[in-house]
């Protein structure tokens, strides 16, 4: 998921290789908050979209698998401790270090 590179956290890495087997055309992001200019932030996020939060050192990024009212579930690489997984995260409240929720537009 990092395109070559290692020792990087790699939560936006496996963002940008899903991003790209769906067809989007984006640079290989290996940053979680680089999305934010790649996409336009909504209010409202759907199944698609991504969520960003803010974490010590940097940030972290999933993309949203589902919505029902408040609570939104999520898909994330780079969760738990070493060695670290792809998880599926249910959020039944807005995290606190949640800095926003972008839909990703193609780029032609």
């Amino acid at each position: 998921y990092l395109n070559g590179q290692e020792g990087l956290p790699w939560c936006a890495g496996f963002v940008s290789y899903c991003l790209k087997k769906a067809g989007y055309d984006l640079p290989y992001l290996l940053k979680a908050r680089s999305y934010l200019k790649y996409g336009r932030r909504v209010n409202e996020p759907q199944a698609g979209d991504l969520m960003i939060f803010s974490r010590q050192g940097g940030g972290h990024i999933g993309i949203i698998e589902k919505v029902q009212g408040d609570v939104i579930t999520t898909i994330e690489a780079n969760v738990g401790k070493f060695p670290a997984k792809v998880k599926r995260v249910i959020y039944k409240h807005q995290p606190k270090n949640l800095i926003g929720f972008v839909k990703v537009e193609r780029i032609k």
